[in-house]
């Protein structure tokens, strides 16, 4: 003897299909009803007949997910507005710059400031490869340690160098409450002189690195004579 029998299986039907009518009634009354708390369900019924509207049109796409990328465009030049407290865990983050991208020996940094006075307060630092293992080994310019008056403000902090493989970032060494701008994620820029993934300890310390992340941070080359140049909220080249 089978499981259902036939009449069983008949009345099967006729409530599945009684179910089905009383979805397609509810969902042409809708519009008619009291509004409130809207039904949880695992489909609708409208969706088993045909992916039509009521007045005959096809429904308008659904737009695309946002991404959750950051984007250049923000205000002040910024990559992105997110905000790290740093409570000892680094004393610097640094970033190897794109042999290609170093146009001449002169560098110009500049990286803005997380929050106002010391607690967003950082050295700009830079450091090179002289071993050819892609890993920074020695220190090549350190700032004065720069503030700014108000979160947003920029540093700037310009040095002289030879090498050609160099990272650059900032340290705040001693600091335990430090607020830094970080995005994580590759850098939101096209064609971007930063690589994706940054070190957080370096020498006189082990070299360690983690990633992608990127910070509000840019770079360039200008031509003349970098001892002339101080940055506009202090920073000097020593």
């Amino acid at each position: 003897m089978g499981l259902f029998s036939r009449e069983s299986s008949a009345r099967l039907l006729i409530i599945a299909g009684l179910l089905l009518l009383a979805l397609a009634l509810y969902d042409l009354l809708r519009p008619y009803l009291p509004a409130g708390p809207k039904p949880e369900t695992i489909f609708r019924a409208g969706a088993l007949f045909s992916r039509v509207s009521r007045d005959g049109r096809p429904p308008a796409a659904r737009p695309a997910p946002a991404t959750a990328r950051p984007r250049p465009g923000l205000p002040g030049g910024m990559l992105t507005t997110s905000i790290y407290h740093n409570r000892g865990h680094y004393h610097g983050w640094i970033w190897a710059i794109r042999p290609e991208k170093k146009t001449s020996a002169r560098v110009k940094v500049e990286i803005a400031h997380a929050a106002a006075g010391e607690e967003g307060a950082f050295q700009i630092v830079a450091f090179a490869d002289t071993g050819g293992d892609g890993k920074p080994d020695l220190e090549i310019a350190r700032s004065d340690w720069l503030f700014a008056p108000e979160p947003g403000r920029w540093s700037a902090f310009e040095f002289k160098t030879e090498a050609e493989a160099i990272f650059v970032g900032n340290a705040w060494p001693g600091a335990d409450q430090v607020f830094i701008y970080r995005g994580n994620g590759r850098w939101p820029l096209e064609d971007s002189p930063f690589a994706d993934r940054f070190f957080y300890s370096f020498p006189p310390a082990t070299v360690s690195s983690a990633g992608p992340a990127f910070t509000n941070m840019r770079i360039s080359f200008p031509a003349g004579n970098p001892d002339a140049a101080d940055s506009p909220l202090g920073g000097k080249t020593p």
